[in-house]
């Protein structure tokens, strides 16, 4: 039976997400940048407070945007990882369990680690989802590893 550290020597990369949830990120934080914006010039005072969760707000959309537009998904010899404001990294011998979860504006690969809760893994790309669906008929329990 071939491992995950042979099966992905030669790592598979893509975008985390796919154009729609990328289109869709987008929008939002764009009429959310328009809503700041018209705070700001409509408004004759706007207070330290308000500023300062406007521009936090702003701030924190505009950084998970960033992640949903250009983020990448790694599969490799070592594990898999995904670029967020926190990176994602999970080592094989932390895996002990990966389920395939098909939604409508994409797939995740859930996985199960000595650390709970669940972990979500976004593929937007038709390789990412194929290496999905292979990690998942290799890892489908195994009892016993992981701390468990």
């Amino acid at each position: 039976m071939t491992t995950p550290q042979q099966r992905f020597a030669t790592p598979v990369i893509g975008d985390t997400y796919r154009k729609p949830v990328k289109i869709i990120a987008l929008a939002i934080t764009g009429v959310m940048f328009v809503a700041i914006i018209g705070a700001f010039v409509g408004s004759a005072e706007v207070g330290g407070a308000a500023v300062l969760l406007l521009l936090g707000g702003g701030a924190g959309m505009a950084m998970g945007c960033y992640h949903i537009v250009w983020g990448k998904t790694t599969i490799d010899a070592e594990g898999i990882r995904q670029d967020w404001i926190f990176p994602k990294v999970y080592r094989w011998e932390e895996i002990y369990k990966a389920k395939l979860l098909r939604l409508p504006f994409g797939t995740r690969l859930v996985l199960t680690t000595s650390r709970p809760p669940f972990k979500a893994i976004h593929g937007g790309t038709d390789e990412l989802l194929t290496a999905f669906e292979e990690i998942a008929a290799m890892l489908p329990g195994r009892i016993g590893a992981g701390g468990r």
